[in-house]
């Protein structure tokens, strides 16, 4: 399941915010893969792609940054499969 973590710093971004996530992505927990980390202009100041086996294992990913940002989990659903689900008769 693919998810997009949202983040919003409390403050400026510590230093070591690269490696935090350049060690998740070297060594992910078993059930995650993270794909791209990206700065945003605009309200929000990141975003993340990654795949997780469940909700609770995105989420435990984005407790570790839960002392430095928040951090919004949505779950991110392929086109093809929401516009199944649209064309089907109530």
């Amino acid at each position: 399941m693919h998810f997009i973590l949202l983040f919003k710093f409390r403050g400026k971004p510590p230093r070591d915010l690269a490696e935090r996530v350049e060690e998740l992505s070297r060594r992910p927990p078993p059930g995650f893969k993270p794909y791209g980390f990206y700065w945003t202009l605009g309200s929000l100041d990141a975003v993340w792609h990654v795949e997780a086996e469940s909700v609770p294992e995105a989420l435990l990913a984005a407790l570790r940054f839960r002392e430095i940002a928040d951090v919004e989990v949505l779950p991110a659903l392929p086109l093809g499969e929401v516009s199944r689900l649209l064309e089907k008769p109530d």
